[in-house]
């Protein structure tokens, strides 16, 4: 049996804890909070910070860990995408040394699971490897209705070999109409969630709203199949909402243009959507935020993703919390810690074990140190170590 104390906890399905001790076992199984213990025995490990549950990136794309810097900042989503098609095709082979170097950071950096985008296997064997626990999204993408049919059982025949899988869409500009009712379909009844890019740049909104703009030109220039684009009048999350899964968790990624409208209208379709951020890649692509208050101030489950090296420059849960914090000064601590923690591994199905410190979970316990304890606000100098690895466990 181990005890582990500090000035704060942050069990995240409870009020925060000051000076507590935790008590788990030896396999890193939480047994109980004990509140307010002031007499710490020489048997208790007390560590100077504050304690939170392991951390959960909901949106990653491990596959491209070898773009670190290789892509301009600020030039917005087409470019990006132009960008990264050249890359992809010129370093394929080079990429796995970074893959790995890209699991160890967020290891080190206290990320226990992942939601992470793939297009090929290059990263699976890491993966298999890795103490993450990864959920792979193997996402596919076509504008044609015709071929969705046979795109979608393509994907299901590349997935069927590898466990914690499953197959999703890219965005609604790069899928047709069957193939987003095709992915969703099948999610509800696998009982998956779905992940899709969502609102990224002004320009989807304009392709789905007028069929104008720089998505629009990028699409043109691609040569794609036009049927996905035929101006709807609306932004391009209505346009796809009602296509989405009923029953299962869409992960809507990125949010960057998401409208007041658009947020009403989720709420009203009573559809099970989490809503990722991923801020330091919003900054990075678009020099531009979402409105985080108003997902907020709707009440909207709000969970944390990195995005890949392309688009960041470190992948830490703790610095897209930090850059929150920075942006909306209002934003609680705790909030940002729930955000960073539970809400991810609800999405993700993996709330049994992970997202909170709670007996009979194994969610890792992570120690944030140099933080402001007097007002429970982060500094630009906080950083994070790991004191216990998640576990999981049987349920």
């Amino acid at each position: 049996m181990r005890k582990i104390s500090a000035p704060y906890i942050f069990p995240v399905s409870q009020p925060v804890v000051e000076n507590g001790i935790i008590y788990l076992d030896d396999e890193g199984v939480i047994q109980g909070i004990e509140r307010n213990n002031f007499s710490h025995g020489s048997d208790v490990e007390y560590f100077d910070g504050i304690i939170t549950p392991g951390f959960i990136n909901a949106h990653c794309h491990l596959e491209l860990s070898g773009m670190s810097g290789q892509i301009e900042e600020g030039r917005h989503l087409h470019h990006f995408i132009d960008r990264l098609m050249i890359l992809r095709r010129n370093q394929r082979d080079a990429a796995v040394n970074a893959i790995e170097h890209a699991d160890r950071m967020m290891a080190a950096n206290g990320i226990v699971a992942v939601a992470d985008i793939a297009n090929t296997s290059d990263a699976i064997a890491v993966k298999n490897r890795s103490n993450i626990f990864y959920h792979t999204f193997f996402e596919i993408m076509g504008t044609d209705d015709s071929k969705a049919a046979d795109l979608f059982s393509h994907a299901i025949e590349e997935v069927s070999s590898y466990s914690n899988i499953s197959v999703t869409v890219h965005a609604p500009y790069s899928c047709s109409k069957a193939l987003i009712t095709i992915v969703s379909q099948y999610c509800d009844k696998q009982g998956f969630p779905l992940s899709i890019h969502n609102q990224e740049s002004d320009g989807e909104n304009a392709l789905f709203i007028n069929g104008s703009g720089p998505i629009a030109d990028m699409l043109k220039k691609l040569n794609t199949r036009p049927g996905v684009w035929i101006p709807s009048g609306q932004s391009s999350l209505l346009t796809v909402l009602p296509l989405l899964p009923a029953q299962s968790v869409t992960l809507l990624v990125h949010n960057t243009f998401s409208s007041p409208a658009d947020v009403i209208n989720v709420i009203q379709s009573a559809k099970n959507v989490c809503w990722v951020l991923a801020p330091n890649a919003n900054l990075y692509i678009e020099k531009c935020l979402p409105d985080v208050y108003l997902l907020d101030e709707m009440k909207q489950p709000i969970a944390l993703g990195t995005d890949s090296m392309g688009s960041n420059k470190t992948l830490s849960i703790l610095e897209e919390m930090k850059t929150l914090q920075h942006y909306f000064k209002c934003l609680s601590l705790s909030r940002l810690i729930k955000w960073a923690t539970l809400n991810g591994a609800r999405a993700l199905n993996m709330d049994k074990w992970l997202g909170s410190i709670d007996p009979g979970k194994a969610p890792g316990l992570n120690l944030i140190i140099n933080a402001d304890l007097q007002h429970l606000m982060l500094t630009s100098g906080s950083a994070v170590k790991v004191l216990v690895p998640a576990r999981k466990i049987k349920i």
